[in-house]
């Protein structure tokens, strides 16, 4: 759809054009990224009904984006998302009950809903779920079955379960223990965008987990995390010693 249509439209009161428009400002496609104004058209196509745009304002209340922190509008939304069978807000009611943010922690409702999700193929859910069963959260340790959900994960192509793998096989949970193959799925992660897994290459380079000893690459992988806001990566900038 045109540009300069979907604007109009939006201007006119059309919710879905209005939830586009606000992704496209969120994201920062086409136009200059503008939280506040992402917020604004969520929150119109949201009160209009318009599940997606539910789920995005319950993300922006819950965060701060383009507006302040509102946890009881954050859940209200998300929940009214969820309740229309939107998975990301469904994910994230999830989400809350695992970590008692917002909602009472109830670990047994959160695994509840992870694995309801995942048993619809949600990936985001399989690694959730695959990182629970790997570090005992809501479930009974199990490392075979951690490993097997990420690796369904990983064939839908998330990036997250892709570092967690990694790290199962550097560490030898749930299989046999292979520093070179973690540190080259954790690689592969990190190429993908995964921050956590840039970190990780980072120090692998540093302390030669793994792989050889590279204090270059250790520096330039500390450096793109801290660009990122990573805080221990900015310590260990100051801290560490690179031979480059």
């Amino acid at each position: 759809m045109d540009l300069e249509k979907l604007i109009d439209m939006a201007e006119n009161g059309d919710p879905e054009a209005q939830c586009k428009l606000g992704v496209i400002y969120h994201e920062g496609i086409l136009l200059e990224r503008d939280p506040e104004k992402a917020f604004n058209y969520f929150k119109s196509a949201a009160e209009a009904g318009t599940v997606e745009a539910m789920s995005h304002l319950g993300a922006f209340y819950y965060m701060g984006v383009g507006t302040i922190v509102n946890y009881e509008e954050a859940y209200k939304w998300t929940k009214l998302s969820a309740d229309a069978g939107n998975v990301e807000a469904r994910y994230n009611i999830g989400i809350y009950y695992l970590e008692g943010c917002i909602v009472e922690k109830d670990l047994r409702k959160g695994i509840e809903i992870l694995r309801s999700l995942s048993e619809e193929g949600n990936a985001r859910a399989l690694y959730k779920l695959g990182e629970c069963y790997i570090k005992g959260v809501g479930v009974e340790q199990d490392y075979q079955e951690g490993v097997n959900l990420l690796s369904l994960a990983v064939q839908k192509e998330d990036i997250y379960a892709l570092g967690m793998l990694a790290y199962c096989f550097m560490e030898g949970y749930g299989v046999e223990k292979n520093p070179s193959e973690g540190f080259r799925l954790m690689l592969l992660a990190a190429e993908q965008g995964n921050m956590s897994a840039q970190f990780s290459v980072a120090w692998c380079y540093y302390a030669g987990d793994g792989v050889p000893v590279n204090h270059k690459k250790a520096h330039e992988w500390f450096q793109k995390t801290a660009e990122q806001g990573h805080e221990e990566s900015k310590e260990l900038l100051k801290d560490l010693y690179f031979d480059i």
